[in-house]
C-alpha cells in the first residue's frame, strides 16, 4: 500500500497510526516505553522530536532503531506538512465507525 500511495504523487501524505505503531513496539518492556513513544509522536517541534529520540535511545537502543527506520513524516507531528488540516496520529475513527456500521454493511 505504501508503494501505491508513492505512485500518486507527492501531495499524498502517507501516515502511520501511533497506536498501532506501538502496538507493534511492546517487544520493549515498560509502561515507560510507551511514554517515550508517545513524546516522540507528539512532539511539534523538531529538537523536542530530537530530545525524545535521545531519550528512547539511552532507555532502550532497540527501540530507537525501530523508530529511526521510520520516516519522521509518517508518524510524529514535528514532521507533518504544515499545509494539513489534520494531525491525528491515530485512525480510532475509522475503526470505530467501522465497527458500529458492521452489521448495516452487508
Amino acid at each position: 500500500m505504501v508503494e501505491v500511495i508513492k505512485e500518486l504523487g507527492d501531495n499524498v501524505e502517507h501516515r502511520l497510526c501511533a497506536k498501532h505503531l506501538y502496538g507493534n513496539w511492546k517487544k520493549y518492556p515498560g509502561a515507560h516505553m510507551k511514554e517515550l513513544m508517545w513524546i516522540a509522536a507528539r512532539a511539534t517541534t523538531t529538537p523536542d522530536w530530537e530530545k525524545a529520540m535521545i531519550q528512547i535511545k539511552s532507555y532502550y537502543v532497540e527501540a530507537w532503531k525501530y523508530l529511526e527506520r521510520l520516516n519522521p513524516a509518517t508518524w510524529t507531528r514535528s514532521a507533518f506538512k504544515v499545509n494539513t488540516k489534520c494531525d491525528l496520529q491515530v485512525n480510532n475513527m475509522c475503526e470505530a465507525f467501522n465497527n458500529v456500521i458492521m452489521e448495516y454493511r452487508e
